[in-house]
């Protein structure tokens, strides 16, 4: 009994040591990426019914939970809180339907929001910061629409939309890689998405993208004269066909191993003496609870000795 309640003392206290280990371990990530001096906004753009994730770039140090804001403009007073403090909320993917409200197609996981079938509504601003209204690091998403989505059979001789050249700005295409062969050992297909951009000397310096002077259609990089042109042009899809050979494989597997570099660990360290400072007590609680044990089962055994035999006068 005395051995299960040691036991039982030594594994929570050092629980406790490796968690705090492991949320250093998370800060590091945060701590070596600074917040810019205001907030600047990361342009991404997926298409509807797709997964998206968006992780928290950056946050203070002492920061332990963030909350998750979305709004449709930049300064509306409409602005959605996606949360999750109590971490009681779990998203199944499986069961997430279409066009319901974007409150329940998300979740939070090690910071990061995801957010799942994006709907057309979904585009807007989402950024990351606290329940005080500190804001960190922004996202600018735009979800692009499938309803009039453009498909060109390159196998039969289609072309897939033409650039649009216009004075103050630029329309064209930008393609994701091509799926794999969906069938083997006969004739099959594959699948290339492509997104509409524009390119313009005229966007929002705020919203920060891949390559200068260019973003998606529906971005609101895009200035207001020229939001127009999302309707100028859709998103497409390009498929052509395969002929991939079945190859025949036992098993087969491919391993890789990356290692982080870890900056090393001293004494001074502020991590370092709380943890020794952990262990210290868990050790000095254990102590004291082995002494304690050891002295009621010596004073009980004395107790049924002075019963069983009791003093004659």
């Amino acid at each position: 009994m005395v051995a299960r309640i040691l036991g039982a003392a030594v594994l929570l206290c050092m629980a406790d040591v490796l968690h705090a280990f492991a949320i250093e371990e998370k800060g590091d990530v945060f701590r070596r990426t600074d917040c810019p001096a205001f907030l600047v906004f990361d342009s991404a753009a997926y298409l509807a019914d797709m997964t998206f994730e968006l992780p928290c770039k950056c946050k203070p140090e002492e920061v332990s939970e963030v909350v998750w804001y979305f709004q449709k403009e930049m300064g509306s007073h409409q602005t959605r809180v996606l949360t999750d403090l109590a971490g009681t909320v779990i998203v199944d993917s499986a069961h997430v339907q279409a066009g319901s409200d974007v409150l329940k197609r998300f979740s939070l996981r090690m910071f990061s929001l995801i957010v799942f079938r994006a709907q057309v509504t979904d585009s807007g601003h989402y950024i990351c910061g606290t329940k005080k209204g500190e804001y960190f690091s922004g996202y600018d998403v735009d979800v692009q629409p499938t309803e009039h989505i453009t498909v060109a059979f390159l196998d039969r001789g289609q072309h897939v939309q033409d650039d649009v050249q216009a004075k103050l700005f630029s329309l064209f295409t930008t393609f994701w890689d091509w799926t794999v062969c969906d069938r083997c050992g006969v004739r099959g297909e594959q699948r290339r998405i492509g997104l509409c951009y524009v390119q313009s000397n005229w966007l929002n310096p705020r919203y920060r993208t891949t390559l200068p002077n260019v973003t998606s259609c529906g971005s609101r990089a895009v200035p207001a004269r020229l939001q127009h042109i999302g309707h100028l042009r859709q998103p497409e899809v390009a498929i052509r066909s395969c002929l991939t050979p079945c190859g025949v494989r036992v098993a087969a597997f491919r391993l890789s191993v990356f290692f982080q570099p870890r900056r090393q660990r001293r004494l001074s360290d502020p991590e370092t003496i709380f943890a020794i400072k952990g262990i210290g007590i868990c050790y000095a609680a254990i102590t004291i609870v082995f002494v304690v044990v050891h002295v009621a089962r010596c004073g009980w055994r004395l107790f049924k000795r002075e019963i069983s035999h009791p003093a004659r006068i």
